[in-house]
């Protein structure tokens, strides 16, 4: 009875459900028009796993035009493994020239089947596909624009004629991802593997370790001196004061950072730290108050040669200068008939944040009352991988975090067991 009023709460009545930016990136076009693009992330509930969607938009500022640009999305289970369903995720995307039509991405996408990484251009009526991982990276060469190289988690792939085909060019085992090609010198790369940061000077043929401090995500800065680099892993601010040679931490947090910087200006980065942006005009040395939001910063975008910078919180997009900081956008809740509301009673799992994830990921459950708790974890063919959590738990609400730095790309799920009754089922992606 429980579960047919359930499905019919998903079906026949509505929710009340927000969604919150996040993600912010930009561009200029060849007039100097800023385009930027953002992700909006709302939860789709199902009964054995949520869905949820993760789609990008781009908001052209000159003309006021703010349009969807690439669907990502998760569908949500009604139906009980190994009925599961499909999805398509866009892991990167980049452009020709900063022209906002003109574009490639690649990502993953499946459906009752494991799945495959793909890699897209715009104007192509196929996508080139790989199955298995994900396709995670592609870039650009920006001396060459026919050159472009991308990578899932253990092959790194290069096309020679902009994107129509491309070729395995070397095999470089599990967790493998490729960040960024120099826009100064197109044989050098950078890439992750097992964690931490490998440089490549010969175009991609070997690579070797440039430091050996973790490292996650792809948020890496060129500066336009040509010797520095900087990026943000996760709750680290990095910098390389030798082209990538070796690394330092430079701060630390206790929530995710992000960085822009001014491609044309030397030494001038921008830092977000919770709600401030720092700015720094000396290579990151020192950095003082730009500015001040009203909530967690989620991304950031520095306009070039103008004292401008865009930034994102989970609800509002802002235009900031040195004097004034002005809404642009302002994201309201999807508004769903919420006459009938389904909530447990004794227990409540969130779905884990973020999702789809990069190798750490938190789980939340709340507990209303005391019992035996256990988050067991599964894999797409239903077969256990791990116990995360198994203790006696009083009411509370409790945090998790999930470490799966040694497992596999792929779909995962994390079922909520109390005293040896499963509860709730959850669905996760992680992405390397």
């Amino acid at each position: 009875m429980k579960i047919l009023k359930y499905l019919l709460s998903l079906f026949l009545i509505k929710f009340s459900m927000a969604g919150t930016f996040s993600e912010l990136r930009g561009i200029e076009d060849s007039s100097g028009n800023t385009h930027l693009f953002y992700r909006i992330y709302q939860v789709i509930p199902g009964i054995y796993g949520d869905g949820c969607s993760n789609s990008i938009y781009h908001f052209d500022l000159s003309n006021s035009i703010d349009t969807l640009f690439l669907n990502d999305w998760v569908e949500p289970d009604y139906f009980p493994p190994p009925y599961h369903g499909g999805g398509n995720l866009v892991l990167d995307y980049e452009f020709w020239n900063n022209d906002p039509s003109q574009f490639i991405y690649c990502g993953f996408s499946w459906g009752t089947d494991l799945g495959w990484g793909y890699i897209c251009r715009y104007n192509s009526e196929f996508c080139f596909r790989n199955y298995g991982p994900p396709m995670s990276g592609v870039e650009i060469s920006k001396q060459n624009d026919s050159l472009l190289f991308a990578s899932n988690e253990q092959i790194l792939f290069k096309s020679t004629d902009g994107g129509h085909v491309w070729e395995e060019f070397n095999f470089l085992g599990l967790h493998f991802q490729l960040i960024n090609i120099s826009p100064f010198n197109d044989s050098i790369l950078f890439s992750i593997h097992y964690s931490h940061i490998y440089k490549s000077n010969n175009g991609g043929l070997t690579f070797t370790l440039v430091d050996s401090n973790i490292f996650y995500g792809n948020n890496f800065h060129f500066d336009s001196d040509s010797i520095h680099i900087y990026g943000v892993s996760n709750y680290d601010f990095i910098r390389s004061t030798d082209f990538g040679n070796s690394w330092q931490i430079i701060s630390s947090d206790t929530t995710s950072l992000n960085i822009s910087v001014d491609q044309f200006i030397s030494g001038q980065i921008y830092l977000s730290k919770h709600n401030q942006i720092l700015f720094s005009n000396d290579f990151g040395n020192t950095f003082q108050l730009f500015a001040e939001l009203d909530n967690e910063i989620i991304g950031l975008y520095k306009k070039p040669m103008l004292n401008k910078i865009y930034a994102a919180t989970p609800l509002d997009i802002y235009e900031i200068d040195s004097t004034e900081i002005h809404l642009i956008k302002h994201l309201t809740a999807i508004d769903y008939d919420d006459s009938f509301t389904v909530s447990p009673s004794d227990y409540e799992l969130e779905q884990n944040y973020p999702n789809p994830f990069n190798s750490t990921t938190i789980i939340n459950c709340k507990i209303n009352e005391p019992g035996h708790i256990r988050i067991v974890l599964y894999d797409l063919s239903g077969k256990e991988i791990e116990v995360m959590v198994d203790q006696h738990q009083m009411p509370g609400y409790y945090h998790y975090q999930w470490d799966a730095r040694d497992l596999a790309s792929g779909i995962y799920f994390y079922t909520l067991i109390i005293d040896e009754n499963p509860v709730a089922t959850k669905k996760t992606v992680l992405i390397k």
